[in-house]
This record gives C-alpha cells, structure tokens and sequence, in this order.
C-alpha cells in the first residue's frame, strides 16, 4: 500500500474509504506504503494499527516511481495537479487520491493523479471532484451528530 497524504486531520477519511466504503481492509495487503508530502503520519499510525506495513516517502524521495509501483494501496495527497502518473502505480493497485488541485492547461479541477491514465490500471480509484470531497461531507456530517446526540444525554 502507498499512500501520498496530506494533513493528518484528514486520516480518519482515509480510514472510512477504505473499509467502509471501498471495502479494502488493509490486512488483505501484504505491504502498504505512504508516500507524502504534508503529514502522512496520522494515516500510517491507523494503518499500523491495522497490522499493514508503512512505508513513508516523500515527493522528492529518490526513484519515488520504483517505491509508489510497489503499492498495493496508493493515497495521494501531495498538492500538484496529476503528479502521479500510470507509470507510478502498479497493475490492480487501489488509488485514493485526495488532492484537489485546478488543472493548470483546462481550469478544472483535478486530483494529485492522472486519473484518465491511471483509472484502467487500477482496481478501485476515487475521483476528483466527487470522490474523499464527499466523503469528508459525510463524515463531518456524521461527527456532527454524534455530538449533538451526546450533548443530548
């Protein structure tokens, strides 16, 4: 699994696509990997928590493309519009991408991969838009009640 993150405050998102939505359990995986550029160390401490093995790179890691095609799992949140290409991602690999970017050649928004170059490489992929940005709505959604119902009691 690799896995390019962002801010840790949008871990627990990860977690929720990819058992609840996505139906991948981490332990299914024999190797998960994170590749990050802003903090990826609250989702690798949940996935360790899983029992998945992390490994934790960088945008600038050295022959990142070698590291990223050895994931099962692939999360990216690095800040630049379609930085991970179809070269970059392994044959069946889950992709999440959480990046939200403007593409810099049409204007529109775009995630941290190369979604139309990926998408028949991978198993499963989250768009962008319309893909974690849902999901972080739902799952803010849910907090919100759960607190309110606690304020209840």
């Amino acid at each position: 699994l690799h896995m390019l993150t962002y801010e840790g405050r949008n871990s627990w998102i990860a977690e929720e696509l990819l058992e609840k939505r996505m139906w991948v359990d981490p332990n299914d995986y024999g190797a998960l990997y994170a590749c990050m550029e802003n903090g990826a160390v609250d989702v690798a401490k949940l996935l360790l928590d899983e029992n998945a093995t992390v490994t934790i790179a960088h945008s600038r890691t050295r022959n990142l493309a070698e590291v990223t095609r050895c994931a099962e799992i692939l999360v990216v949140a690095i800040g630049r519009p379609k930085f991970v290409t179809a070269d970059m991602v392994a044959d069946g690999a889950v992709v999440i991408d959480v990046g939200v970017n403007r593409d810099p050649e049409t204007g529109k928004l775009c995630g941290d991969v190369d979604y139309a170059a990926i998408e028949p490489k991978a198993s499963v992929i989250t768009p962008v838009p319309g893909g974690v940005g849902p999901m972080t709505i739902c799952c803010l959604m849910e907090n919100t009640i759960e607190c309110f119902l606690r304020k209840q009691k």
